[in-house]
């Protein structure tokens, strides 16, 4: 509703304006006066408005896995970046007891875990669990050295997966988006701290 209350405003302002134009061309002998110019200048800015808008609001369609994956890494990320995010990547699942990340082999993806629980292992020893809401393999991704962990799964669950290579790239292109990710990061160790 939000939505439709500011695309109703801005039709609104427009009509206002083509209002304005013709009051003016009826009532003043200088058709290219001033009102008639600032009434231009209001339609092109709400119709360029209304156009973002609608632009936008075609970003806002996500499922309903993608809507809590957004709510999941803080909400705050840029839509369409998160729409960049959600393309460059796949949604997996993982049966229970099934290696995702090998300690010290490497590892071409990056993965966020969406559904259950992991268990980290460092030289055959437990040294975590990880539920979900996690980045897994993000160091790695960060520092581009091997793994210094395995990981794997102890319940079934469904993972959010991006190649290394395809993600790097996007950061690469764009800086808003890199320093979204890097945000996304800290925030997510920070929370495992």
């Amino acid at each position: 509703t939000g939505f439709r209350n500011v695309i109703y405003l801005r039709i609104s302002l427009i009509i206002v304006s083509v209002l304005q134009i013709i009051y003016t061309i009826y009532s003043i002998a200088n058709a290219f006066s001033s009102p008639i110019v600032w009434s231009v200048i209001a339609i092109s800015i709400n119709l360029l408005q209304i156009a973002y808008i609608l632009y936008n609001k075609k970003f806002m369609n996500l499922t309903p896995d993608e809507r809590a994956l957004y709510e999941m890494i803080g909400g705050r990320m840029d839509i369409i970046n998160f729409r960049k995010l959600m393309k460059a990547g796949s949604w997996v699942t993982v049966e229970e007891n099934q290696i995702i990340i090998f300690e010290n082999k490497p590892i071409e993806k990056l993965f966020y875990l969406f559904e259950g629980e992991v268990e980290v292992n460092m030289n055959d020893c437990r040294i975590a669990t990880i539920k979900k809401g996690n980045f897994l393999g993000e160091m790695s991704f960060l520092s581009g050295e091997l793994p210094s962990a395995t990981v794997s799964s102890i319940t079934h669950v469904k993972i959010f997966s991006w190649e290394k290579v395809k993600l790097r790239l996007l950061m690469d292109k764009n800086d808003d988006f890199m320093h979204e990710i890097y945000s996304i990061f800290s925030n997510d160790m920070i929370l495992k701290i």
